[in-house]
Formats: structure tokens, sequence, C-alpha cells
């Protein structure tokens, strides 16, 4: 529906249309009485959705620009509802106002708000934030500023290479800055207190190595110092030769605890084959009295073969034996 502005010659032309409406339904015969129908008044009406479309629109905004676009709305717009009232209560028109034709009035309203807002605040309701490289050093940085104030305030510091270091780790930071050069130039940390921080923990790293062997250090704590390097070298300091060096060390603590696994399993195995060659050595032994047993018991069987035929001769040289057998012993006297 194409929306008209509302002016006072418009209500004029709509009253006159309504007067002849009326007198062609008197003219006709009269319709059956239908059920009355509540008219809005079409004053109440403008307000209404007007009221509508501002509170809708302010409830978006924060609670204190809410209220203010409040005070706003009720000065501005009281002046206009003011005449629209006096349109209509001056207009003879009974019939009700489409609201659309309210809603230039309120676009018109809404739109001006929305401009004072955006004249009035510059900012945007909901602000974007980007994070860089450089904002995630200084976030890292922050984390560890107590723990580099503790340890920097501590004993006394020199300054090698415009680094404040702890003076028993002067000497090591210029032998590293000698044969390495500048290992924290391209630091991610900005400041230098967290450059000398970190160099104090390289010296450490290095002072621990280089007074110790493979039999006085543990796998775990090579573990944690090459992880502390790699985290250095996540902040873009030099330090892959110290990575390498800590990598060599393990593989080298990995050999020595696999060969003494199998030195320890080599003992093992001579032990159990003692033990299995003196068991073999007890069997033996008893094999061989099993076989003196044997033997002997062969030799009884062959002397009890040779009674046996010698028993067997001696019978058959006795021919009066038979009778011995069948008749009595002592037949006559």
């Amino acid at each position: 529906m194409k929306r008209k502005s509302f002016t006072p010659s418009s209500l004029d032309e709509v009253g006159r249309r309504i007067t002849r409406l009326q007198a062609k339904m008197m003219a006709s015969p009269p319709a059956p009485a239908a059920a009355k129908r509540n008219i809005p008044n079409p004053a109440e009406s403008s307000t209404n959705v007007a009221n509508l479309g501002h509170t809708q629109y302010a409830s978006s905004l924060p609670s204190k620009r809410s209220r203010d676009l409040d005070q706003n709305w009720t000065s501005d717009t009281s002046a206009g509802i003011e005449a629209l009232n006096r349109n209509f209560m001056a207009s003879p028109v009974t019939t009700p106002v489409e609201e659309d034709s309210l809603a230039p009035t309120i676009e018109t309203i809404s739109s001006s708000e929305e401009g004072t807002l955006r004249e009035g605040n510059s900012k945007p309701l909901t602000p974007s934030y980007s994070i860089g490289v450089t904002e995630v050093a200084m976030f890292a940085d922050a984390l560890h500023q107590e723990e580099v104030q503790s340890d920097l305030q501590g004993p006394s510091l020199v300054t090698v290479n415009g680094y404040r270091v702890k003076e028993e780790s002067a000497p090591i930071l210029r032998k590293i800055i000698e044969k390495r050069g500048d290992i924290a130039k391209n630091c991610m940390a900005r400041f230098v207190e967290f450059r000398s921080y970190y160099l104090e923990k390289i010296c450490d790293i290095v002072q621990r190595l280089q007074t110790t062997n493979l039999s006085q250090i543990t796998k775990i704590e090579v573990k944690t110092m090459l992880t502390c390097v790699n985290d250095l070298w996540e902040y873009n300091l030099n330090v892959g030769w110290l990575q390498k060096r800590l990598k060599e060390v393990l593989e080298a603590i990995d050999l020595i605890q696999r060969a003494s696994q199998c030195k320890q399993k080599n003992e093992e195995s001579k032990k159990a084959l003692k033990s299995y060659e003196a068991s073999i050595l007890e069997y033996e032994a008893k094999l061989q009295n099993l076989k003196e047993k044997a033997c002997l018991e062969k030799e009884n069987i062959n002397a009890t073969e040779d009674e046996y035929i010698r028993i067997k001769q001696g019978i058959s040289e006795l021919p009066k034996l038979e009778n011995f057998v069948k008749e009595s012993l002592l037949p006559d006297l």
C-alpha cells in the first residue's frame, strides 16, 4: 500500500467522501443491526504505534543511552503528537485511520533518533580487538615480570653488552657473545630486563653443563633444560646450538642407560647359565650313579641266568628224579 503524508487537506477530502457515502446509505433500506465494533481513536493509534517503534529501538541500547533517548523522544515528539490530535478532533471522520499513514512519522522520528545516536556516540557498541605478535610478547613479559624482578633484585648485577646479569654469569655470557654474537638481539621481548632474565637462564644451563658429567646428571633434568631452551627459541633467541647440545646429551644418556641395561641382562644371563651348568653336573652325577646301578643289575641278571642253566643241567642228569616226583619218597621198607 502506498504511504501518504498525513495533512489537514487530506482529512477534509476524507470527510467529504464520508458525507457522500452517508447520503447514499440514507437513501437505501436499512441493513440488519450488526455487532458494535470498537473503533480506535486515530490519535491514540498513532501514539501507540510510535511508542511501540521507539520502545523496540530503545530496548536494544544500553541503559544509560536508553534513558537519554526517552527524554529526547518525549521532547521531540510531543509537539507532533499534539498537532495530530488537534487535526483529528477538528475532522468529522469516524473511520479508523490506517497505521500505514503513520509510518512516515515513525520512520522520520526513528531516523532522526538514529542520527542523533550516531552523532552523540562515535564509538561502536561492540568494540573489536586484534592481537598481534607484539602483544603476545608483551603478555608473556607481564607473566614473567614478578619472577624477573625478584631474580634481578637479589644478587649483585654487572653489565655485559648492555645486559644486567649476575656476577657469576658474566664470564659465561661474555664467552657466548664472543663466539655466538648477541643471541638476544632478535628477541620478541622489548625490554632489556626481560632479555637479561632470559640470558640468565641460558647462562645457568651452560654453567650446569660445564660443571657436570653424564654420571652426575639425570635425564629428567636435561629434558627440563631442553624445554626451557625451546621456549627461549620461540622468543627468537639464537639458542639452536644449545638445543643441539642438549639433544646430544639426551642421546648419550639414552645410550648409557641402554648399555647399562644390556650389561645387567648379560650378568643375569651368566648367573642363569651357571645355575643351569650346576644342575647339569648334578644330573650327570645322578645319571652316572644310575648307569652304575644299571650295570650292576645286568651282572646280577647274567649270574642268575648262569646258575639257572647249571641247575637245569643237574636236573637232567638225575634219572630217578621223576620217581621222586611221581612216587613217595620211601615206598619200601
